[in-house]
């Protein structure tokens, strides 16, 4: 039985195989293998959802009805083909990430596999807005990531990185806007799953943005870290070259292992949220009026 590569579009009767493939162009959904092998049916009812439109944007899965109207953008307006070109990401020499001591937002390298679908449509179309589920909300891009670890720890302000984090991640993403606190009181938010709003207790909503937000920056601290390490050969976690990385990390760190700083963390993303709950529920109301959810 052949089955679709949702990247590249094409059928293969042995798909694991044309996975390992070097060759395979994301022409209409950037994601990595494993995230399509993870959750096949989901990003398939995405790619059937693209198929449905002429044309789509091949960097950042944006639809348009007209051909000339994606041409524009693609050449014109699309952030996340500036990004790419700009931080040169396939091509990245990790030596740049560490600058005099501090993280640097120059050139990176995209280990969290950026798949930014920001879900706004472009203003001359009539196409409706892409919302994620809630739990797979799109990552953020390397550059939105380091940008933030460059302002915590140049203002010495590590206890905002998670805040920081959560607003440009569910907040700035308009497709991400998946949590809305309906009665703080009570502890209640909704959630958007599968087109429809469900209610969940605030503290475990919070606890799962916590946790992938955590998750997201230690794979990112982990992965720069030994790289410098295996090619500058440091030995020692002072090093200048190193050293901001560590002291990010040990943060993260003890946000997951010790209980006041948990607590301390899961206030300031709820109040993140609940400080620009009118964005989510401007996103909500536009999609309801569209017919968009139930």
């Amino acid at each position: 039985m052949q089955q679709i590569c949702l990247r590249c579009g094409k059928k293969y009767s042995r798909l694991l195989r044309h996975l390992d493939s070097v060759n395979c162009k994301a022409r209409y959904l950037n994601i990595t293998r494993d995230e399509m092998l993870d959750n096949y049916e989901v990003h398939l009812d995405r790619y059937k959802e693209l198929l449905s439109n002429k044309y789509a944007c091949e960097y950042c899965n944006k639809l348009f009805s007209h051909k000339n109207h994606y041409y524009r953008h693609r050449k014109h307006s699309c952030q996340v083909k500036k990004d790419q070109e700009a931080n040169n990401i396939e091509n990245t020499n990790i030596n740049n990430v560490i600058n005099n001591g501090t993280v640097n937002n120059g050139t990176i390298n995209n280990i969290t596999n950026n798949i930014t679908n920001n879900g706004t449509i472009d203003n001359s179309t009539n196409v409706t807005i892409f919302m994620n589920n809630f739990g797979e909300e799109a990552p953020l891009s390397i550059h939105d990531l380091v940008t933030i670890l460059n302002e915590c720890l140049n203002n010495n302000k590590l206890d905002q990185i998670l805040p920081m984090y959560v607003k440009k991640r569910w907040i700035d993403n308009e497709s991400n806007r998946t949590i809305d606190i309906r009665d703080m009181n009570r502890g209640i938010a909704e959630v958007y799953v599968d087109k429809e709003w469900e209610k969940r207790f605030l503290n475990d909503v919070i606890e799962k943005i916590r946790l992938k937000s955590t998750k997201a920056i230690k794979e990112y601290l982990i992965y720069t870290r030994e790289k410098i390490e295996k090619e500058h050969n440091i030995k020692y976690q002072d090093d200048p070259k190193v050293k901001p990385i560590y002291k990010v990390n040990n943060h993260i760190y003890d946000i997951e292992n010790e209980d006041d700083k948990k607590k301390d963390a899961n206030k300031k993303i709820k109040y993140e949220l609940i400080n620009n709950r009118n964005k989510v529920r401007e996103t909500k109301n536009k999609m309801l009026s569209e017919g968009s959810c139930n």
